[in-house]
């Protein structure tokens, strides 16, 4: 188990959307919910204050556990063990969400705290990151971590893309894309990858039954959903390092 002095830190997956409505948080929940039911002790922070709440996706409304303004009230180093028993949990998924009825302001450096703390007391983190420089910047910046950037098949979302990468392509931080095919974009797979430069994890068709799901409050579905084949792609990237 992570923490203890010869154990490695957790492996720490941060996901972004060219654009709002790419299906970022929905990745970020599948991937948290494929690697909790392999028995990994796992994470999902959602860092989006105006993505509604990453429970919503998880079909965890309701639940509770410490929130984001608990944290910020806490000086110094946060205690590793405490804080992940104190989130809130859903199919075996500890998660800390936005609130959505008090003023949730999230600092990068609230952010890297809660990261560098959970490291040492779980297998994964998966991070549900807005598309704000001081945020993705900063953790890129700081945190050994992966960056998965959700790119829809649209000429504006591979523009934005691109810019997102450049920014970060001056730190020493992996990263991939996942493309969405919508019915309605403009171009190609291949043309959506190729300008972005980075390895793509794979593609995923747009599923209106999951986007109706998600409105119903069912969450993202555990198991057989439109991301599947990446959430296995991506977690068998950390069997071969572990290997």
């Amino acid at each position: 188990m992570p923490g203890g002095n010869n154990s490695p830190l957790a492996r720490v997956i941060v996901v972004v959307g060219a654009r709002g409505g790419a299906g970022a948080s929905s990745l970020a929940v599948a991937i948290a919910q494929s690697s909790a039911h392999e028995g990994k002790r796992v994470v999902l922070l959602d860092a989006d204050e105006l993505g509604g709440g990453i429970d919503l996706v998880l079909g965890a409304e309701g639940h509770r556990g410490v929130q984001w303004s608990e944290l910020a009230a806490v000086d110094g180093d946060l205690p590793s063990q405490s804080l992940f028993d104190a989130l809130a949990v859903h199919r075996g998924v500890r998660f800390l969400s936005c609130s959505r009825d008090a003023d949730t302001s999230i600092s990068p450096e609230l952010l890297i705290r809660v990261i560098h703390a959970l490291r040492e007391s779980c297998d994964l983190i998966v991070l549900d990151c807005p598309r704000r420089d001081e945020c993705l910047l900063a953790v890129v910046a700081t945190v050994q971590c992966e960056v998965l950037i959700v790119v829809p098949n649209e000429v504006r979302a591979v523009a934005a893309a691109s810019v997102w990468l450049s920014r970060c392509a001056r730190f020493t931080v992996a990263m991939s894309s996942v493309v969405v095919e919508l019915p309605t974009g403009g171009l190609s797979v291949r043309a959506t990858k190729k300008p972005l430069g980075v390895p793509s994890v794979g593609t995923v068709h747009y599923c209106l039954a999951t986007a109706q799901e998600l409105d119903r409050g069912s969450g993202v579905r555990s198991g057989k959903n439109p991301w599947t084949s990446v959430c296995s792609d991506v977690l068998d990237q950390d069997k071969q390092r572990v290997a």
